[in-house]
This record gives C-alpha cells, structure tokens and sequence, in this order.
C-alpha cells in the first residue's frame, strides 16, 4: 500500500491556475451531471490521492436540483495487494462564488504500527491534540491538514487523513 500524505495548503490555488488536464474520472461524473465550476478545485484533491486514474473505482452524488451550485461528493475505493484506501471528497461553491474542498481519506495499514508511522512517514508533522483518546498530529504550517493514527491490534494503524481547501 502505498502511504503518500502531504499538505493540501496550496492544491486549491494551484488549480485555480492550472491549464486544460484532463479531469479525474470521479470528477468527470459531476461534471456530466452539471458540477462545473468547482470541478478543478476538487479535481486536484482527487488527483493528489489517486495518481493513477485508472485504479480506483468510484461513487458520486450531486443535486439533481442545481449540481453546480450544490455540495458534489465523491467516495472512491482503492484496491492494493493488502488491502484498500478509502477517501471521501467534497466540493461546494460559496457564497463569495470561490470554491470549498474537503477530503477525508481512511487507509488501514497492517503490519505497521502507529508509533512506527509516527516515526517514519510523520516524522515532521506536530502533535496537535487527542480525540477520544487518540492522537491527532499536523504538519508544521498548514492548519488545514490532519491525520488521526488510531492502533489497529497489535501491528496495524488506522491513518484518517482529513484536508479542507478554500479558494482565494
């Protein structure tokens, strides 16, 4: 399984900027259904998790009243030789007309331990509190991202990586 957890700070940004890429097919499905203007904010959440288009399958749900104005939400599943990645995103347009992102991934890592994480892929990222119990840390200067490393017996950890985006 592969763990790839960086900030989200400047992914809405760059979007915002960013020419003509083809879009991610979890996003092309709210865009057929009328989820346009929000679509390559949200587009760059998705494509920072999945790399490879090709290698998720996903599930979209929009409004059927007014899709480009309303909250679009994505679940995709990723499959690895010992076991999967699940995120959840979210995209809206504000009142301001800019455009609000949110994801939130769960992967189950076995046969590495919370600590052993901690240690190694979040070495650089800060304690931020607890939740019932379980740590939540950041990385240094971005408010906008976190993860919750919750043990999973003995050897596995719980990583839920959650990232919210405000277009400027």
């Amino acid at each position: 399984m592969r763990l790839q957890f960086m900030s989200f700070a400047l992914l809405l940004s760059v979007a915002a900027t960013a020419g003509a890429e083809e879009i991610s097919r979890a996003i092309q499905q709210g865009i057929d259904k009328g989820f346009k203007t929000c679509a390559p904010s949200l587009d760059a959440f998705v494509k920072h998790v999945h790399s490879d288009d090709s290698k998720y399958a996903h599930l979209g749900t929009w409004s059927k009243a007014d899709a480009d104005r309303r909250l679009f939400n994505t679940l995709t599943i990723q499959p690895y030789a010992d076991g999967a990645s699940f995120a959840v995103f979210s995209g809206v347009r504000g009142l301001s007309g800019n455009c609000d992102a949110a994801m939130t991934q769960v992967l189950p890592v076995l046969g590495s331990s919370c600590t052993s994480l901690r240690e190694t892929t979040f070495k650089t990222w800060k304690y931020l509190q607890d939740l019932g119990g379980v740590p939540i840390y950041e990385p240094v200067g971005d408010e906008s991202t976190s993860v919750l490393l919750a043990p999973l017996g003995t050897s596995g950890c719980l990583v839920i990586k959650n990232a919210v985006g405000y277009q400027q």
